[in-house]
């Protein structure tokens, strides 16, 4: 088998081959470009607003207000707090409707119901660390606006992340398997054996 140390290497755009390859558990490094979309994105996708062209089939989605500063005419990416995922379940038919998302990146996973759903669009859920946005941020190349909505700014905005070595691992992969509820289920015994 593969050595522990060793992170899958996973480039965006992702391909139905790939999402094979990937199982609960596996550990990420990521190539590519993602896009962030917090809870402003999702608000105005919600009252109507259109996917811009930038998200293409094989996009990764990151659940994320990035933080950044300008510098001149670039932009400095400074956190990239991951989010929790489950308020943007409702979203989830827009996004794959639109464009192929093959993979959410956020914290947390979703329900059961919205990842099935998703996962006969064929796409996987990774989650990156919680409370690491800093550190995280070090692994983005560079950071561009992509125009969506109206209104949106700083973080709220839809940001594009040139990543490279991003690190995340997988928690819901392409066989319907679930790293969350199986913590969760195992979180249950655990539990019940101590109060027994």
């Amino acid at each position: 088998g593969k050595e522990l140390s060793v992170a899958f290497e996973l480039n965006i755009p992702i391909d139905h081959p790939t999402l094979l390859e990937l199982s609960v558990g596996t550990r990420v490094s990521i190539r590519g470009t993602m896009i962030t979309a917090g809870a402003e994105v999702h608000r105005q996708l919600a009252e109507g607003a259109t996917i811009p062209e930038e998200v293409v089939e094989g996009t990764m989605l990151f659940h994320c207000r990035p933080h950044l500063l300008r510098q001149g005419r670039h932009w400095l990416v400074q956190s990239v707090e991951p989010e929790i995922s489950a308020p943007y379940e409702p979203s989830i038919p827009d996004w794959l409707g639109h464009r192929q998302i093959r993979g959410f990146l956020g914290y947390g996973g979703f329900s059961d119901d919205a990842f099935q759903h998703f996962r006969r669009f064929t796409g996987c859920y990774l989650q990156a660390f919680s409370g690491a946005g800093t550190a995280l941020a070090q692994y983005v190349q560079s950071a561009r606006e992509v125009p969506f909505g109206s209104g949106l700014k700083g973080p709220d905005a839809m940001w594009a992340l040139d990543v490279v070595n991003f690190p995340a691992i997988v928690t819901m992969d392409l066989q319907g398997r679930s790293l969350h509820q199986l913590i969760w289920e195992g979180s249950g015994r655990r539990l019940a054996s101590i109060a027994d």
